[in-house]
This record gives structure tokens, C-alpha cells and sequence, in this order.
């Protein structure tokens, strides 16, 4: 049985931010009206050129609940929770000056809380990222002692996964393919290696040799 969400009224004025932050590919987009990521079904009829980064109005919505529903349930019992999605082919330095925004806003709605950041794989570059973008951002977070910033699975030396899914050769990647029967596999590795949020995550010895 899960246990549901305390109301704000218990958990009171001043309880926590919690910010949850999706790794790479944990956030649904959208191209117009068309449901791209996550969409097995999508996928199956336009295949990944979809996500082409070259393909325009391409925008992020929610978080996909398969994924991280069960940590905000339970960040809500005694947190209040915000959650970013982001389109995570674009370059981290982009996504982290948007969260360094969003961030600021809602720090600013009770700056005496402390703020707890949980950040999945990619989203924890995004989140040092924003603290580099935003000095005050990192001044009003380490204000409260209370506040941290946690990595889960985050790649800061780089993914040795993302270097096997752009050379074809990853399981990720075939899986992809065995959803799209139209593109091969070097189509699908071609169209990724075009996204500079996958190459970001590349080891740092395959960046500087």
C-alpha cells in the first residue's frame, strides 16, 4: 500500500523545497501536439528522427512518472516538491541557466526553508550548472545549513553507457532500434550524436584526449 502525501497544512510553513531533477530521457516531449519521448508507439511509426535536433518546437512537459512518481509521492509527506523537466538533448549549460531561473523563483517564495536538491544522473550536471550560472543562486542555497544537493547515478566524469550507445554498440541503443524498424541502428547512434546534451556526457577522456 502506498502511503499518501501529507497535506501542506501538516507538513507546515517552512517545510523543505525538494527539486527533483530527471535524468536523460526522464522528461516526456512534445513536438506541437505530437507526443515524441516517451511514446513506444510514436517511435514505432516516426521513428528517432523525431528527436532530430534539427527538428524544431520540440518541448519538454512533465517528468515521466514511471520513473520518479514514487520519489515525489514520498518527498511530499514532508517536502514541498518541485520538479523541472527539461529537454535533455540540449546542452547542459542552457538547462542549467533555465533551472537557475526556476530555482531562484522558487526560493524566493520562502527564503528561510531549506532546499534540497535530488538530482538523477544528467540532472545533477544540470544542477551544477545552475549554481555556476547563478552565483547568487548558490549564496541563497548555502545560505540555510541545512540544504543539499544529491547525486544519484550522476555521470561527472562521464558515461562509459552514453560512449556505447553512440558508437551503436549499447544495449540502449538497440533497443531503440528493435522499436523503430525503419531506422537502423547507425541511423539512431547518427541522430544522437547530433544532441549536445549526449555528447556532455561522454567520459572526459574521449573529450580531451
Amino acid at each position: 500500500m502506498r502511503a499518501p502525501a501529507a497535506p501542506a497544512i501538516l507538513r507546515g510553513r517552512g517545510a523543505p523545497l525538494a527539486v527533483i531533477l530527471p535524468g536523460i530521457a526522464g522528461s516526456h516531449l512534445y513536438a506541437d501536439d505530437r507526443h515524441v519521448w516517451l511514446n513506444p508507439a510514436g517511435i514505432c511509426t516516426r521513428g528517432v528522427r523525431a528527436l532530430a535536433y534539427s527538428r524544431p518546437r520540440i518541448r519538454p512537459t512533465v517528468t515521466i512518472q514511471t520513473y520518479y512518481a514514487g520519489l515525489r509521492r514520498h518527498l511530499e509527506r514532508t517536502h514541498t516538491v518541485k520538479a523541472l523537466a527539461y529537454d535533455w538533448r540540449l546542452p547542459i549549460q542552457r538547462t542549467g541557466a533555465h533551472l537557475a531561473q526556476m530555482m531562484q523563483g522558487w526560493m524566493a517564495e520562502d527564503d528561510q526553508r531549506p532546499v534540497h536538491v535530488v538530482a538523477h544522473s544528467m540532472g545533477g550536471l544540470v544542477a551544477r550548472m545552475a549554481f555556476v550560472h547563478a552565483p547568487k543562486l548558490m549564496q541563497g542555497f548555502l545560505a540555510h545549513r541545512d540544504s543539499r544537493l544529491l547525486m544519484l547515478g550522476t555521470p561527472n566524469g562521464g558515461s562509459l553507457a552514453m560512449a556505447l550507445t553512440l558508437l551503436g554498440i549499447g544495449t540502449t541503443i538497440k533497443a531503440a532500434a528493435a522499436l523503430s524498424p525503419r531506422e537502423s541502428v547507425a541511423d539512431i547512434a547518427a541522430i544522437m550524436r547530433a544532441w549536445p546534451g549526449a555528447i556532455q556526457l561522454l567520459p572526459r577522456d574521449m573529450l580531451n584526449p
